[in-house]
């Protein structure tokens, strides 16, 4: 009985040897089936993705510009605060 699994054993680490090859194989051969179809629908969104980094510069410099001025207005606040304050002392 025990050479029986000593038999079994060896051939289940066959097998999960042949099918991990298998596996990387099929992965291999994916990666090499991919690559030409991911090539083309990178190739076909570039524009989009130009168009809407386009569009979106306003809006980036309008938001950037709206964050400086408010910056800009909370120092001069802490500013006036500061002297008022500097003033009582």
């Amino acid at each position: 009985m025990a050479t029986n699994m000593k038999k079994v054993k060896k051939v289940a680490k066959k097998v999960a040897k042949q099918v991990a090859s298998a596996a990387g194989d099929a992965y291999d051969a994916a990666a090499d089936y991919a690559k030409p179809i991911v090539k083309k629908i990178k190739k076909a969104a570039k524009p989009k993705v130009k168009a809407l980094q386009k569009a979106s510069k306003p809006v980036a410099k309008a938001v950037s510009k709206a964050a400086k001025n408010v910056a800009k207005d909370a120092i001069k606040g802490a500013a006036k605060g500061l002297k008022k304050a500097g003033k009582k002392i």
